[in-house]
């Protein structure tokens, strides 16, 4: 009997849910492949935002010098209640417990009345926080589960079901029927629980072990990168050029004498625009002057489309020199400017920029890393 393998075709959100979020459309097709349809979205509104508001909310009641104390002077204390909390993130609203319990934080408790000269107790009656937050013994902090929730994880799972709802309002993404959830955020069932929620005509799925599903995903994908068919562009590349200044419409600080005239300076020239799919981009560029002795090639990102590389929105990733080594000696003599064949590629997480003079053939390559923001 002849076996086969069946490849189901169906469009997907994978939201990965970690200390940020990033929430991107793929498209299984033939042969298992994945097509991206939209570059990854998110950001800072993932376990990072409820482990601020946790720990913010500490420093409100306690005072920033008690817990920049703890912190300093019990590092190891400090840690166990990170990791506490951590774990109790993950699981909050999976037991029927009414309180969740914070402990070993007797040396905290310690510092608060060494600086204060009342208890923590008495901090929390003060606060008016009696059948919400108990401090037990001096050394154990029991938060009522509900009142929990509701201080820290609120309103960062309302951010991302919001975020969800916009990109669902896209005509792009009308075909979606599944959301995955995966990463360590994932496995929090009030998070899981507000999506399904949320989103009830769609089928969402959390795969067990849901936490090590991105790990997971890297180990494979570096061994089949090519499983990834289709991949979109997440920012705004491109290189900075001079253009022909024109008054009214060029401001005059962009504004350079050059051979032919005045020129616009840091111009930023659009290679790869923002969510189209990845491939080899290649454009012919010449150098502003005859006399360069050398060639800088500016590699720019943003976010959004901008006029100029100076604009905040966009960010230095690095430049490509090319030197008398590489330029061609006949270009000067003959009075022409050269013609440089700049290439933009992209790998798993880098950017490769490939400048080439046309005449000698010779090239120089940079690689730019694009995860470090």
């Amino acid at each position: 009997m002849k076996s086969e393998t069946v490849i189901y075709q169906f469009i997907s959100f994978w939201v990965i849910l970690g200390g940020t979020v990033d929430v991107t459309a793929h498209k299984v097709v033939d042969g298992g492949g994945l097509e991206e349809l939209h570059h990854a979205t998110g950001g800072a509104i993932g376990g990072t935002n409820v482990d601020q508001k946790f720990f913010k909310t500490l420093d409100d009641w306690l005072g920033e010098d008690v817990m920049k104390k703890f912190r300093l002077e019990h590092a190891s204390d400090w840690l166990e209640f990170e990791k506490n909390f951590e774990s109790k993130k993950r699981s909050i609203g999976r037991s029927s417990g009414e309180f969740i319990t914070f402990s070993n934080l007797g040396e905290l408790c310690r510092i608060y009345k060494e600086q204060t000269g009342q208890s923590t107790s008495s901090r929390m009656t003060e606060l008016n926080l009696q059948g919400k937050v108990k401090v037990m013994k001096e050394n154990k902090f029991r938060f009522e589960s509900v009142y929990l929730r509701q201080l820290v994880f609120d309103d960062p799972i309302s951010d991302l079901v919001n975020h969800l709802e916009r990109l669902f309002l896209n005509p792009a993404f009308s075909d979606i029927e599944t959301i995955l959830l995966v990463g360590g955020f994932s496995d929090c069932p009030i998070l899981e629980q507000k999506i399904r929620d949320s989103f009830p005509t769609r089928n969402v799925i959390k795969p067990p072990e849901a936490n090590l599903a991105v790990m997971k995903g890297a180990v494979i994908f570096g061994h089949s990168p090519k499983m990834i068919t289709q991949r979109l562009s997440p920012r705004y590349y491109g290189i900075a050029v001079n253009m022909p200044f024109e008054t009214g419409k060029h401001p005059e600080t962009h504004r350079m004498r050059c051979d032919d005239g005045d020129v616009c300076t840091d111009v930023f020239r659009c290679m790869i625009e923002k969510n189209a799919p990845l491939t080899r981009i290649q454009k012919i560029f010449r150098p502003s002057s005859i006399h360069s002795l050398s060639v800088n090639i500016e590699v720019y990102e943003s976010e959004a489309p901008v006029s100029f590389c100076t604009d905040s929105r966009c960010r230095f990733l690095g430049r490509v020199v090319m030197d008398s080594n590489v330029l061609s000696e006949q270009w000067t003599r003959s009075q022409q400017k050269a013609e440089i064949d700049v290439s933009l590629e992209f790998g798993s997480t880098e950017l490769y920029v490939i400048a080439q003079d046309k005449t000698t053939k010779k090239a120089v390559k940079a690689t730019f890393d694009c995860l470090s923001r």
